[in-house]
């Protein structure tokens, strides 16, 4: 038999009228607080929690009503790119009035600054294989493929991707190699690499 699990004030219930949740989440701590009666809440049966977790990851939690039981189920998330330039952001925060500072590129943990970079890397091949479909190309590989075409269409076509493509690469590969050197401040939003970008015409 497995032993009862102690007592927490950080045990997980719900509130639930009508049958649907009206109040979630709520701690045992709360209920104490509130000096209410137990049974007014519905204890969470929680799925698939994990305790350590890969590198710049969270679990999103999902809850639901099923049956007279609350689930709660975990799924593990990567932090994205913008999330992970706010989370920056937020932790260059100073009280009201007093002015903002970036954080610097030697306070940073090198993974961390090596998973931004790779999260940019892939925010720009995004935007760029978005550039390709504009004209009904799969990607970028398949539009730059089009730069020797007869056909005079698609070679300009491919032509202008090979260009932007150097252009963009170029573009990020300095405005890091200076980020990574302090002579510029480390981005801490997405709107900082969208301004590295060339403009996306045709």
């Amino acid at each position: 038999m497995t032993p009862a699990k102690p007592e927490s004030d950080l045990d997980l219930f719900a509130r639930i009228k009508d049958g649907k949740i009206i109040e979630f989440p709520v701690y045992r701590l709360h209920i104490k607080n509130r000096a209410h009666p137990l049974d007014w809440y519905t204890p969470v049966k929680e799925m698939g929690k994990e305790e350590n977790l890969p590198p710049f990851s969270y679990q999103k939690r999902t809850v639901e009503l099923v049956g007279n039981e609350v689930i709660a189920t975990y799924t593990t998330q990567q932090y994205t790119l913008r999330e992970l330039l706010s989370q920056l952001s937020r932790s260059t925060d100073l009280l009201p009035g007093t002015e903002s500072q970036k954080p610097k590129i030697q306070d940073l943990d090198p993974a961390l600054v090596a998973q931004i970079y790779k999260l940019v890397s892939e925010y720009a091949t995004d935007k760029l294989n978005a550039f390709a479909q504009e004209r009904g190309y799969d990607n970028i590989n398949s539009l730059t493929d089009y730069r020797d075409s007869m056909f005079d269409k698609f070679r300009i076509e491919g032509l202008r991707g090979f260009q932007l493509r150097d252009q963009i690469w170029i573009a990020l590969t300095s405005y890091f190699d200076q980020v990574m050197a302090g002579v510029v401040p480390v981005p801490t939003s997405i709107e900082e690499i969208d301004a590295q970008f060339p403009a996306m015409t045709w």
